[in-house]
């Protein structure tokens, strides 16, 4: 008896045809949620690639008062003792110097004393002067 059952289920799956699916009922178009933050994300990178740009650009229009030749511009000041402070020589100040304080100012900047010429002040002069009310 087992063969009969077997027949009679492959002559019951002969028989079979599909049927055509219904289409779905959709009760409103679902659109793609827009992701502001991405968006305001990506506005932001753009916007620092062209302020850099930019910023190049103009720094290749107009270059820096220190010319390439190390030649410094006729408004800046230059240093009478251009050598530079090592731990050496400010151990060596130090043993010589009668107080910490004398080692300071004798290592402390002094730009070489030009007069300044007729109108011209000093920054620094006019800034002493200041009073402030702190």
């Amino acid at each position: 008896m087992p063969i009969r059952d077997d027949e009679q289920f492959e002559k019951y799956l002969k028989q079979f045809r599909p049927v055509a699916p219904e289409a779905l009922t959709v009760k409103e178009q679902i659109r793609a949620r827009r992701r502001p933050l991405l968006f305001a994300a990506w506005a932001a990178v753009a916007a620092a690639i062209v302020a850099a740009v930019m910023l190049s650009w103009r720094f290749y229009q107009h270059p820096s008062p220190v010319r390439e030749t190390g030649v410094i511009g006729p408004n800046v000041e230059r240093l009478v003792n251009p050598q530079p402070l090592t731990i050496a020589r400010a151990n060596a100040l130090l043993a010589s110097a009668p107080s910490f304080k004398a080692a300071v100012e004798s290592v402390a900047f002094q730009s070489e004393s030009r007069p300044l010429s007729e109108g011209r002040h000093s920054a620094l002069a006019v800034l002493s002067k200041e009073e402030s009310k702190l």
